[in-house]
């Protein structure tokens, strides 16, 4: 695509159209209505206050120091208690949504400083940049999700009965549909038998994908790479080992 297509389908996706809110519209409206789970944990509190004590723990209780009484009876004891917590599967899909969306901006900013494009266009990007930096801020949900997102196979309820959700959804699987990956490796051909090898490259995979995350959630941006190349079949990254 041309660097103006890039840029148009990145805006759309950011401020929205008419028809369809886009990204910067969909966060205030989640972090209003945010789906959320209880999650359980344990707390150590008098044991004439524990109102759901964890049996499993009993044996740790018994063992600290100095919590049995002279009567035989137990001082201190674990007592379940739950907690909100914003770690989910929406959420996370949110959440990769986001960072899709953060990388396309870099990109285009790489290709805006490379070829020369019309300085009107670079300072619609800059403002583009800041009106969705500030709508991430404001989703502070964002920041208590840390697990990494796996796939959007799975359509829960919340995606299909939330509208916001599953904007967000088909936002995110659109962005998916114009980008193909593939793993071209002739270990494949003999899984079984080069199956430790085949796991080495997997973990190598799995850390680059984390690194990369991390480093976008901390605020870095690639400004060059010879990673990504392109051949007859498209955009593609080759593993070196």
């Amino acid at each position: 695509p041309t660097i103006q297509q890039e840029f148009f389908k990145l805006r759309r996706a950011i401020t929205g159209t008419k028809e369809r809110l886009g990204i910067a519209q969909i966060l205030p409206i989640i972090q209003r209505e945010c789906n959320q789970v209880l999650l359980p944990r344990h707390e150590l509190r008098p044991a004439n206050k524990v109102r759901r004590p964890e049996i499993s723990k009993l044996p740790q209780a018994i063992s600290m120091p100095d919590n049995i009484s002279s009567s035989g009876a137990l001082k201190q004891m674990f007592d379940v208690t739950v907690e909100p917590s914003f770690e989910t599967y929406e959420n996370r899909l949110v959440k990769a949504y986001v960072q899709a969306l953060q990388s396309q901006m870099s990109r285009l900013q790489v290709r805006l400083e490379s070829e020369a494009a019309p300085p009107a266009m670079a300072s619609e990007l800059e403002a583009l940049v800041s009106e969705f930096r500030l709508a991430c801020t404001r989703a502070t949900f964002l920041r208590q999700v840390r697990l990494p997102f796996v796939s959007a196979g799975r359509v829960t309820m919340v995606l299909l009965k939330n509208p916001a959700y599953r904007a967000v959804l088909e936002d995110y699987l659109a962005l998916h549909k114009q980008s193909s990956i593939r793993l071209e490796e002739p270990a494949l051909n003999t899984p079984l038998n080069k199956f430790p090898f085949l796991y080495q490259l997997w973990a190598n995979l799995k850390v680059v994908s984390v690194m990369l995350q991390v480093c976008a959630e901390s605020g870095y941006r690639c400004v060059s790479h010879r990673w990504i190349k392109r051949d007859n079949k498209g955009l593609f990254i080759q593993v070196m080992y």
